[in-house]
């Protein structure tokens, strides 16, 4: 309770942190937090809210999220016993003047914004204090890279595969955003044999 006490109040202070923001970069006003289980032994970290979470106010609830709630379904363990967050907190979005209105669409954090966000996750990391991160896509592994100190590689060489951070004392485990399968069919049997591994890693490590 301790620990959900305090993640509300960090919560909090970056709610009333990004109200403030007028930049016009982000959707400020309704930004998504991390759900779950704060005590869980596997904490997910995505990139970023899309339309669909901002709109909702949970993490991973578009196409993307059904798409990883399945596989994790199938291949890990319950998401109940998984901690999900985002690298970002508020929806990134690119403006654009379509005659006279204005068109919202969703872009990647930028590497000042993965910094910035990177402050409130290494707080996250600390209090949840998981056995095990799990990074979906460029942009979280970028920012656990940031809290750490340590550098783990390109996705494409790293995903699937856990490493141990000495400056976490936990092991970290990339792999590719869930939507990456979606724009890019040919990813799909590599994602499902990446999560296999991830259900293997867990199960025979005792840590779900």
């Amino acid at each position: 309770m301790m620990k959900t006490s305090r993640l509300e109040s960090l919560y909090a202070v970056e709610k009333e942190r990004l109200a403030s923001v007028t930049d016009g970069k982000g959707d400020y006003l309704h930004p998504v937090f991390g759900e779950g289980d704060s005590s869980a032994p596997v904490m997910l970290i995505g990139e970023a809210p899309g339309r669909d979470e901002a709109e909702a106010g949970r993490p991973f609830v578009g196409k993307a999220g059904e798409s990883l709630r399945r596989m994790l379904s199938e291949r890990v363990a319950e998401p109940k016993s998984i901690f999900i967050t985002n690298s970002v907190k508020y929806r990134p979005v690119k403006v654009k003047k379509i005659g006279s209105r204005l068109s919202y669409s969703n872009r990647t954090p930028t590497a000042v914004e993965i910094k910035e966000g990177a402050k409130l996750l290494s707080q996250e990391i600390e209090l949840i204090s998981p056995k095990v991160i799990v990074t979906l896509g460029n942009t979280p592994k970028k920012a656990v890279e940031l809290v750490t100190g340590e550098k783990i590689g390109t996705l494409s060489e790293v995903h699937g595969k856990p490493y141990f951070s000495d400056f976490l004392g936990l092991y970290v485990i990339p792999l590719f955003h869930p939507a990456s399968g979606i724009y890019n069919r040919e990813l799909v049997p590599v994602m499902d044999e990446d999560m296999k591994k991830l259900g293997k890693f867990l199960k025979e490590g005792g840590i779900l």
